[in-house]
């Protein structure tokens, strides 16, 4: 009887153990889902109605600039709807604070939201649009001359800040609206009037807008404290010149070779001074006594000019005394056979042997005053090149050759920054104003990936043999990239330059291979051609667009480094860094060299530009402009390059 009740009480117990642990599964189940956390989608609309709240209530308060912080800031992400919803507010809010009169706190306000939120274009063109309004309202107040203009109670340095700010946007717009740019550099100056930098390109944008007296002033103003600064006292000198005023010319000449005795700028002014009162003897002495400041061209005006001069003084009756001056000059300076020459013919006059006497130009010394000179184009910003369409004309499939090389990126280390830049800027020019065939069999580019050393030898082989099979063609190996120099044992003489290809690493020279300039120059050896180029934008020396060898130490090259059948132009030798020109978004060198080629190199005005005159004022301008850089070159045949009319 126990038993039985033991038995149930057991299946029971059993029982109830199963149920129970049937209803704690339940239970278990439900405090599971109770526990789980809210959804996903409702916390984040919960989230986003306090973002919209909070953004409505800046709003609100008239707090934009706060609010555009929130939404790409602490509230990030944002839909788009509400990131231009606080943005065209902050817009409005600041347009309408510039109509009711706070028109310099109103752009210093976009200004500073523009840079901040750097990738809003709304914001740019939203600043871009408020200064273009407060360039045409400065122009209306200036011609309805209103003193309504009060300079804003705002600190000196902001005020300051804006002003640089409206003279790069004043720069930026002066080509397509020379008005409005000059309006904008001239409020700079108002609003910073002791800016340096801001009178300087007020000064250009003045003379560009044939206000040249005005910019004579500006500059005369600014000169006053920069008894240092070559390139504004050059450019007073050559405004002077082209007034008439020789001998303040003069004056700002010798201020600015006082300041730097290497200037071919100031230079340049100096013989112009020489010629435009007629010592043109004094100009051959002084370019003869500073080759190195002077271009061949000037050597070539001065040369000519004392000719000239002294066939005007003979056939107006000099006779002996003409003559002996110009045997005097032959005797001086015999580099410049144009002296014995015209001395020669001078002597079978006298003597009685007719000759043809040339007929004498015009000299500088008889110009009109006012006759431009030179523009005084130094020292503005660099803008980045763009190569149009040159004028048109075509060499013949077999006529022209070229291998383009840049390299930004590298396998083993980092590349110039605007290297790859370079050499499309260059293969643009070659089928522009070069007049080369736009095929694959004329051209080759090679960029990143594409310069691997295998694939550039054969490349730098097959330019070699087109020189060979073609003696008459231009041909043209052109590299922007990373170079190294070759030292001897005592780490001071250069054996060798070497250009880098993309796989090259410099601590393992055995991967990558380098190409020698003595390899490239044995590639062209056996041309024959005289019209072979090969332009280097690489450096071999300290850091730059070099591997970083040779700092600290004074390099010396063998003799014969440079020498070639072919012409090679480099950035920078052996003993300087070459460099990129950020402004301008390119190496320094091909930069200037490029800017030449396309007409600035024009020396002689015959619409062309020849390798010795694009190398010539690439290296001048690039001194003007502080670059500190020596292109050197070597130039065995100035070959036409460019057509530029």
């Amino acid at each position: 009887m126990r038993v039985a009740t033991s038995l149930k009480t057991t299946g029971f117990v059993l029982v109830l153990c199963i149920v129970c642990l049937l209803a704690g599964v339940r239970v278990s189940a439900e405090m599971d889902w109770t526990e789980l956390e809210p959804d996903a989608e409702a916390a984040y609309q919960k989230e986003f109605r306090e973002k919209t709240t909070h953004l409505d209530g800046l709003i609100e308060k008239g707090e934009y600039v706060a609010a555009v912080e929130y939404v790409f800031g602490e509230a990030a992400p944002m839909p788009k709807e509400y990131r231009k919803k606080a943005v065209d507010n902050a817009v409005d809010e600041i347009r309408r604070r510039y109509d009711s009169g706070e028109r310099a706190e109103a752009a210093l306000e976009i200004m500073d939201l523009a840079i901040r939120f750097s990738d809003v274009k709304v914001l740019k063109r939203a600043r871009n649009r408020l200064f273009a309004s407060l360039a045409e309202d400065w122009r209306q107040d200036a011609k309805n001359e209103a003193e309504s203009v009060q300079l804003p109670e705002q600190a000196n340095g902001a005020m300051c800040v804006l002003a640089r700010g409206l003279t790069s946007w004043g720069r930026r717009n002066f080509r397509k609206h020379p008005d409005r740019g000059l309006a904008a550099m001239e409020l700079a100056q108002f609003y910073c009037p002791e800016g340096a930098d801001i009178a300087y390109n007020l000064g250009v944008a003045q003379y560009r807008t044939g206000s040249v007296s005005q910019a004579r002033k500006t500059w005369e103003e600014l000169a006053g404290d920069r008894s240092w600064d070559t390139v504004l006292l050059c450019n007073l000198g050559w405004l002077c010149l082209e007034t008439g005023d020789v001998d303040q010319a003069d004056h700002y000449a010798m201020q600015a070779l006082a300041a730097a005795p290497d200037s071919p700028n100031a230079m340049a002014i100096r013989l112009e001074v020489l010629f435009a009162r007629g010592q043109y003897t004094n100009a051959v002495q002084l370019v003869f006594a500073n080759e190195r400041q002077t271009t061949p061209r000037y050597e070539e005006r001065a040369v000519a000019y004392a000719v000239v001069a002294g066939w005007k003084s003979f056939q107006a009756g000099g006779g002996q005394d003409s003559l002996s001056s110009m045997e005097s000059l032959a005797e001086e300076f015999p580099q410049a056979e144009s002296f014995s020459q015209a001395a020669t013919t001078m002597k079978d006059a006298l003597e009685g042997r007719p000759k043809h006497l040339p007929e004498t130009a015009p000299l500088p010394h008889l110009r009109n005053p006012g006759d431009p000179i030179y523009p005084p184009d130094h020292g503005v910003a660099f803008d980045p090149l763009s190569v149009d369409q040159g004028p048109k004309f075509r060499r013949k499939e077999d006529g022209a050759f070229a291998l383009v090389v840049g390299l930004k990126n590298y396998k083993h280390m980092i590349g110039p920054r605007y290297a790859e830049k370079d050499a499309l800027m260059f293969r643009d020019l070659l089928l522009s104003y070069m007049g080369f065939p736009n095929e694959k069999r004329n051209i080759r580019l090679n960029l990143g990936t594409e310069a691997k050393s295998g694939d550039l030898r054969q490349n730098i082989a097959w330019l070699g043999r087109k020189a060979s099979e073609n003696p008459g063609a231009l041909v043209i190996l052109y590299f922007s990239g990373k170079g190294m120099p070759v030292y001897a044992e005592d780490k001071h003489t250069v054996l060798d330059c070497l250009i880098m290809p993309y796989d090259a690493d410099p601590d393992h020279p055995e991967k990558g291979q380098p190409i020698s300039l003595s390899e490239i120059k044995e590639a062209f050896s056996n041309s024959g051609s005289s019209n072979v180029h090969i332009i280097l934008d690489a450096g071999f020396y300290g850091d730059g667009k070099s591997v970083g060898l040779g700092k600290g130490v004074i390099p010396a090259p063998v003799t014969d480094l440079f020498a070639a059948r072919a012409s090679i132009l480099t950035a920078a030798g052996v003993t300087r860094e070459a460099v990129e020109l950020p402004p301008g978004e390119q190496g320094a060198f091909s930069y200037f060299l490029l800017e030449a080629l396309m007409g600035k190199g024009d020396l002689n005005q015959d619409g062309w530009v020849d390798a010795r005159e694009a190398f010539d004022w690439a290296s001048w301008e690039m001194k003007e402009q502080g670059v500190m850089q020596i292109p050197y070159a070597e130039i065995n045949n100035p070959v036409k390059l460019s057509k530029v009319k």
